[in-house]
C-alpha cells in the first residue's frame, strides 16, 4: 500500500470512527454533515471525497461496528450449547464494560430502522450474515437439536440480546442484567434439551 492510499484509508478510518462516537453519545439525529467534518476535522469536500452521502457513512459505520464486534466473538473449543451461551453472555458484557459506545452506536441503527424502512435492509443482511455464522457454530456442538429448534432459539437469542442491552443501559446494574442472563441461558438450554429427548 503506497503512503497515498495509506493516508487515504486512515482519513476514512478517522470519518467512521468520528461517527461511531457521534452516534454512540449523541444519537442518530446528531450525526450531520456538518457535525462530523468539524469533529474528524476534515472539510465537508474531504468527506465527501470518501462517502458520497451522509446515508454512505451510516452503512460504514454498521459495517464496521457489526464487524469489530463479531469479530470479538471466539467459540474455538467449544464443546457443548451450555458453553456456547456461556460464552456469548461472557463477550457481550465485555463488550459493554469496555466499549459502550460501539454497542449504543449499533443500537441507534436498530431504532432508526423502525422510521427508516430503507434503513432495515442494509441492517438486516449485515446482522444476519453474522446471524448464520454463530448458527453454524451452535449446531455443530448440538447436532442432537433439531434445525427448527435451533432456528427458534436464535430468534429469541437475537430477540432476547436487543432487549438485554437497552436494560443494560436503562437500569445500569451490571450484576442484576448478567443473572437474567444466566437464568434464561438456563431456560432455554432446559426447553431444547426436553425437545430432544422427546425426539
Amino acid at each position: 500500500m503506497n503512503l497515498k492510499t495509506q493516508a487515504a484509508e486512515q482519513t476514512r478510518q478517522k470519518i467512521i470512527d468520528t461517527a461511531t462516537e457521534i452516534l454512540g453519545t449523541e444519537g442518530y439525529q446528531a450525526l450531520t454533515v456538518g457535525k462530523l467534518s468539524k469533529q474528524a476535522e476534515i472539510s465537508k469536500g474531504a468527506l465527501y471525497h470518501h462517502f458520497a452521502s451522509l446515508q454512505e457513512v451510516h452503512l460504514a459505520v454498521l459495517q464496521h461496528v457489526i464487524d469489530t464486534y463479531c469479530s470479538s466473538l471466539h467459540f474455538e473449543g467449544c464443546q457443548s450449547l451450555e458453553e456456547f451461551f456461556a460464552r456469548s453472555g461472557e463477550m457481550l458484557f465485555h463488550r459493554l464494560e469496555n466499549n459502550p459506545v460501539q454497542i449504543r452506536a449499533m443500537h441507534t441503527f436498530i431504532n432508526q430502522s423502525m422510521y427508516e424502512p430503507e434503513a432495515q435492509a442494509p441492517l438486516l443482511a449485515m446482522w444476519e450474515d453474522n446471524l448464520c455464522k454463530y448458527w453454524d457454530i451452535a449446531t455443530a456442538v448440538a447436532p442432537e437439536v433439531s434445525k427448527e429448534d435451533m432456528d427458534q432459539a436464535f430468534m429469541m437469542l437475537d430477540t432476547y440480546f436487543i432487549g438485554l442491552v437497552n436494560q443494560w443501559f436503562l437500569i445500569q446494574d451490571p450484576d442484576a442484567t448478567k443473572k437474567n442472563w444466566q437464568n434464561f441461558s438456563c431456560m432455554l438450554l432446559h426447553a431444547l434439551r426436553k425437545n430432544s429427548d422427546k425426539a
